[in-house]
């Protein structure tokens, strides 16, 4: 059974979206719930060796997270519906990264 480690609050602004979101990593994946309609749940990205943290970056409409496993961060363009062109942001010198934050005021990555 996967541990769910980090929830976000996630407004989504897209037209998709009239209600706010939950958006939030286990140890596999990244899965989005929408608040209103608790039992639909959608995984948007698979495949994560150990994932830690998410947040999602408003002006690139991109999900970012902290792969424990991998020791990286990495990122995928999402459009409201399926996630694609992913990343690799941060491939070396992390260290267990457990926590991130997208600044998009000043358009940065914080861990």
């Amino acid at each position: 059974m996967s541990m769910v480690y980090i929830l976000l609050l996630s407004w989504l602004t897209s037209v998709s979206y009239a209600y706010p979101n939950l958006l939030f990593v286990t140890n596999k994946d990244i899965r989005i719930a929408n608040v209103s309609r608790p039992s639909k749940v959608v995984t948007i990205v698979k495949d994560i060796e150990e994932g830690a943290a998410v947040d999602f970056y408003y002006a690139g409409s991109r999900i970012c997270w902290t792969d424990r496993g991998l020791e990286m961060i990495q990122c995928v363009t999402y459009n409201g519906s399926e996630a694609y062109n992913k990343v690799e942001v941060v491939t070396s010198g992390l260290i267990t990264p457990d926590g991130l934050a997208c600044d998009w005021l000043t358009k940065k990555l914080y861990w």
